[in-house]
């Protein structure tokens, strides 16, 4: 009777083995096949067979600035200097985009293009990004248990059915740091990551209405939109939100920098100046108002509003760098110097403000300083995950990856990070840009200094960076 009892329990656990096996393979395919959809939907470009083609990712410094880009003289270059090849280069640079964003469309690239090589200089606005987006645990994917689908479907059923089945809302008067208010973010981010806005827009949506007052569920939404660059879309949703409920502060703030992203700057410096009679202590504002009037060369009107920000003691890494860059621009380099000092004196340890007096240094030939205050800065938490994340998808479709670095930044942290990787090719862009600034100056090479120590590149900063990679490109075919 035992025997029996031991017998049937056995075959109960061997069948639930078997069904959540069948459910783990069928979760997979599923995704398989929906991405495999999605793939051949996408059109792969003619190309000559003996075309050797380049895809160059990264923000406005790959896109290029006013008419200039170095991927474009790249492919000059690296046409006059070797008949081997046609080269094709294809500049994947996007403005105002981050890390995370510029992998989000790679695999439909790499089929679209078909690239013998990649390379990327890519980071610099990841400091912008939301601390939410780096917990170390929601990138670990070498974790066993987190690639388990069933178990990603249970912890999202469980998110589901406690915050629909069981009609429980949140209290618009709490926390947003409570649990269940964490939980639909954190669903939401994986669902982001996972390249399945629809449903955290859905989901957000959702939320939203039960919750109006959950302001980080509007910046989540938010995100969303502006990671697909659906502005009509985002618009839309806004408007009709302040119709239906109010016009909040963050709600005015979206709508400010959809309309930097439109390039609609009238409408952004309306709203930008109402919330600075609202908090004129709010150094955000400032910075989006001299983006305003940078975009539109009103400089004068720029100078002004970041003086009008230290005037007020609204300090800020940007507004010290931006009202130098003016000065610089100028050549009023007492002004420039002073600018820098002060911000120094407030900000002693700031490695973006060190770096920018290093380049100041630099400009005007002083080098024993500058060499004294060359700062390290080290990769961020979700730059190095997505620079492991780029060079892992390369190695699997056997595409050449090349690493390079931004203008005056030394690359020694992209090598620590690559270290045990033999098959990475780097690119530093330090000494050819100090060498051309002893006969040149630093607004000879680039349009402003937005990261520091270096900034939008002009055509002579764009040909420095082609012609250095190039020769790297071209050693490394040639070998």
């Amino acid at each position: 009777m035992i025997y029996i009892y031991i017998r049937k329990l056995f075959l109960i656990f061997i069948g639930i083995i078997l069904s959540l096996i069948l459910i783990e393979f069928g979760l997979h395919l599923s995704g398989y096949l929906v991405r495999k959809y999605k793939y051949l939907k996408i059109e792969s470009v003619s190309f000559d067979s003996n075309e050797y083609r380049i895809l160059c990712l990264g923000e406005s410094t790959t896109q290029g600035f006013r008419g200039s880009s170095y991927p474009s003289l790249l492919q000059e270059i690296l046409n006059n200097k070797s008949k081997l090849y046609n080269f094709k280069v294809i500049n994947e640079g996007e403005i105002a985009c981050n890390s995370t964003m510029i992998l989000n469309g790679l695999d439909e690239k790499l089929l679209k293009f078909k690239p013998h090589m990649v390379v990327s200089m890519m980071g610099i606005n990841d400091r912008y990004m939301n601390e939410i987006f780096i917990s170390k645990s929601r990138f670990d994917k070498s974790n066993f248990m987190d690639n388990i689908k069933i178990i990603k479907f249970i912890k999202w059923s469980k998110l589901f059915a406690k915050t629909k089945l069981s009609n429980i809302k949140v209290d618009p008067t709490a926390n947003k740091g409570t649990k269940e208010n964490d939980n639909i973010i954190d669903n939401v981010i994986y669902l982001r990551e996972t390249g399945r806005y629809d449903e955290a827009i859905m989901q957000l949506k959702e939320e939203i209405t039960e919750n109006q007052n959950h302001h980080q569920l509007l910046e989540e939404l938010w995100v969303c939109y502006l990671d697909q660059r659906k502005f009509d879309e985002a618009e839309t949703y806004f408007n009709n939100y302040i119709e239906k409920y109010s016009l909040s502060i963050e709600v005015q703030e979206i709508l400010g920098d959809l309309y930097i992203q439109q390039g609609r700057y009238k409408e952004a410096i309306e709203i930008y100046n109402d919330l600075l009679n609202l908090n004129s202590h709010n150094s955000m504002y400032y910075c989006y108002l001299g983006i305003c009037y940078n975009d539109t060369r009103e400089y004068e009107k720029e100078k002004e509003i970041y003086i009008r920000a230290l005037e007020n003691e609204c300090y800020s890494e940007d507004i010290f760098c931006k009202l130098a860059n003016y000065y610089l621009i100028n050549k009023n380099y007492n002004k420039v110097k002073e600018v820098y000092l002060k911000s120094i004196d407030i900000y002693p340890k700031n490695k973006k403000l060190l770096n920018a007096l290093m380049a100041y240094y630099i400009d005007i030939g002083d080098y024993k300083k500058a060499e004294s205050i060359i700062q390290e800065e080290g990769v961020n938490e979700i730059t190095e995950y997505n620079y492991l994340k780029l060079y892992k998808i390369l190695k699997k479709n056997k595409i050449k990856y090349v690493c390079m670095q931004y203008p005056l930044c030394s690359i020694n942290e992209l090598k620590e990070l690559f270290k045990d990787k033999k098959d990475v090719i780097f690119v530093e862009n330090k000494d050819n840009f100090i060498e051309s600034l002893k006969t040149l100056d630093f607004v000879d090479l680039f349009y402003d200094n937005f990261a520091g120590c270096f900034g939008h590149c002009k055509y002579k900063g764009d040909y420095l960076i082609a012609e250095n990679l190039a020769n790297t490109i071209l050693k490394e075919l040639i070998e």
